[in-house]
């Protein structure tokens, strides 16, 4: 650009001249148009005042390229463009100088405005008028006026140089070395019309040269530099600020995160506006797949959606009620958790909802512990009842055994049945114990592999014995242990020669069924239920019994599907919720 404006001088100075000179009006114009349209975002009034500065430069500019020498628009003085050339480099440069002290002003753009018209409305007038000192005598040259104000000018530049590097720490590094340089390029420029005598002469022409080099940098420093980094436009204090609220915004996030509740936001479209890692989790989704999704109908069960909808929107329309609620939240798999949330009302300046802000506890594990124990409640208040009766019954006949036995000592019957009914009420105070026991601590996740495995070392039965189960956990009585042990065992007493029992699992009808079968000679047709029943086979149908209300406790059920004469076949039934992978 530069080597082209000093070839148009090949031609003609005037060419060069205009050239110049528009170019620095057009710079002077774009600055303002990007200050002035953009002061609402900016912090301080620099960028404006300075916009506002070259403004009415670039005016006074305009009008210097219009009067020059030669160009026959204006009267042919050329003392008049010298005039308007120390006019406009004085403004700029007492704008320069004065500039940082805006750093800490906001909102006075149009004082400003003002400010800068009047005092270029004086300085034409006083030119128009003759008022203003001759800076320029045809023949002689510049007059000692326009030498001494070219070098206070200078003066002015390099305070202002020294002021914009005071005040660094506000400024971009990249627009702070723009600036200087300009300014610098600016001195250099005054300087040279110092020294010229012609108006076309060369010293006048490096001077203009300068200039375009001076305004080159100022548009690299605030119009390329502003429009492509527009965060760091002029003062650095805008990209700080940013930086700072993104710092503020991720500590918040991480406090978030690491919460160990369920942090929750929703729109009043109930669409998801925020949510933490821990929901995530939850989910087994990721952010992005959260993020702006309606949470009722996606990720609600559907049984719950209607209620829970409907109790939102009476929140948001100021009705109680909905401070605390609980309901099922489905996750990526499939799984439902029963989440308690704690929930209040977001509202803006006005008081008006603008969403919800909830966080929530997941008390899937509690519920099923507390279902779980109100289970093993019940049945241990139905056992104690059934045994309580079955004991009273067993010690009326051993009475009245004994009573027979004093009429007739020498017969040993009624004795011999006397002490088998004395061995049923211990078989009953012991398995009343034992079954005392089941519920008596809350249920848990364990994993039936190392369980089946002890309970077949201590039965002697290791090498027989055969588990095909992958790693899983199930949910269950912490007596789950006993229904293994006793499955063995039923195995090893009724199967009559049993060489080979295999637990293996499968996942069926939407739950895992977790199989013992065995090659003895099975359970016929009509026994495949009573089984179960408490007090039925040869001492161990309380076994059996057992192992059903155990299971029954977390809603484990268990059958018996072998066939007669080829092996027994227990397939216990682990519905969903109850099991998960290891």
């Amino acid at each position: 650009m530069i080597a082209g404006a000093a070839a148009t001088r090949l031609y003609s100075y005037l060419l060069f001249h205009v050239f110049a000179e528009v170019f620095s009006v057009i710079i002077a114009g774009s600055i303002f148009a990007l200050a002035w349209n953009t002061r609402r975002f900016q912090k301080s009034d620099l960028l404006i005042f300075i916009g506002i500065a070259f403004l009415f430069t670039g005016f006074v500019d305009l009008v210097h390229t219009l009067s020059y020498h030669g160009m026959n628009i204006l009267p042919d003085d050329p003392d008049i463009p010298t005039q308007l050339w120390t006019a406009a480099r004085s403004l700029e440069a007492a704008a320069l100088l004065a500039a940082p002290l805006m750093l800490r002003k906001k909102g006075r753009e149009w004082t400003i405005f003002a400010g800068f018209a009047g005092v270029t409305a004086v300085l034409l007038l006083s030119i128009a008028a003759g008022i203003f000192p001759a800076c320029y005598i045809a023949g002689e040259g510049l007059t000692p006026f326009k030498i001494a104000m070219e070098y206070l000018i200078c003066f002015a530049l390099v305070l202002a140089g020294v002021h914009f590097w005071l005040n660094r720490d506000a400024f971009d590094p990249t627009v702070l070395s723009f600036l200087l340089a300009a300014i610098a390029a600016t001195t250099i420029s005054e300087l040279s019309f110092t020294l010229y005598v012609g108006v076309f002469d060369g010293f006048n022409m490096l001077g203009h040269l300068l200039k375009i080099v001076a305004f080159a940098l100022i548009y690299v420093a605030i119009i390329e530099t502003g429009l492509q980094r527009p965060y760091d436009l002029i003062f650095r204090d805008l990209a700080r600020t940013e930086a700072l609220v993104r710092k503020e915004r991720d500590t918040a996030q991480n406090y978030l995160d690491i919460a160990g509740v369920i942090i929750l936001a929703l729109d009043p479209e109930g669409r998801v506006t925020l949510i933490n890692r821990k929901g995530e989790e939850l989910l087994g989704l990721p952010l992005s797949e959260i993020l702006r999704k309606e949470w009722f109908y996606t990720f609600v069960p559907k049984a719950d959606q209607k209620e829970v909808l409907s109790a939102y929107h009476d929140a948001l329309n100021g009705k109680s009620g909905f401070e605390t609620h609980e309901n099922g939240v489905i996750s990526a798999d499939g799984t439902v958790r029963d989440i308690r949330w704690a929930n209040a009302i977001l509202k803006d300046a006005e008081g008006r909802p603008i969403g919800l802000l909830s966080s929530g506890s997941d008390v899937t594990e509690e519920n099923l512990s507390k279902e779980a124990l109100r289970q093993a409640n019940q049945k241990i208040a139905l056992l104690g009842s059934i045994t309580r009766h079955d004991i009273l019954n067993h010690l009326t006949a051993l009475s009245g055994y004994l009573e027979m036995a004093k009429i007739k000592p020498r017969d040993e019957t009624f004795l011999e049945k006397a002490g088998a009914m004395a061995r049923a009420i211990e078989t009953d105070i012991r398995f009343s114990a034992e079954y005392q026991r089941m519920g008596s601590s809350p249920p848990a996740w364990q994993n039936p592999v190392p369980l089946i495995r002890s309970c077949a070392a201590e039965q002697g039965a290791g090498e027989i014995v055969q588990v095909e189960i992958a790693p899983v956990l199930i949910y269950a009585d912490p007596m789950l242990r006993k229904v293994f042990c006793n499955l063995i065992a039923n195995a090893l007493d009724h199967g009559e020669g049993v060489s080979r029992i295999v637990f293996a699992a499968e996942e069926k009808d939407g739950g895992l069924v977790i199989a013992c079968e065995d090659d003895g000679i099975g359970i016929p047709p009509g026994e495949k239920e009573i089984i179960f029943s408490s007090g039925y086979g040869k001492n161990h149908g309380y076994g059996l019994f057992l192992i059903r209300e155990i299971l029954a406790i977390t809603g484990i059920l268990i059958r018996e599907t072998g066939e007669a004469g080829k092996g027994a076949r227990f397939e216990i039934f682990v519905p969903e919720g109850k099991h998960k992978k290891e």
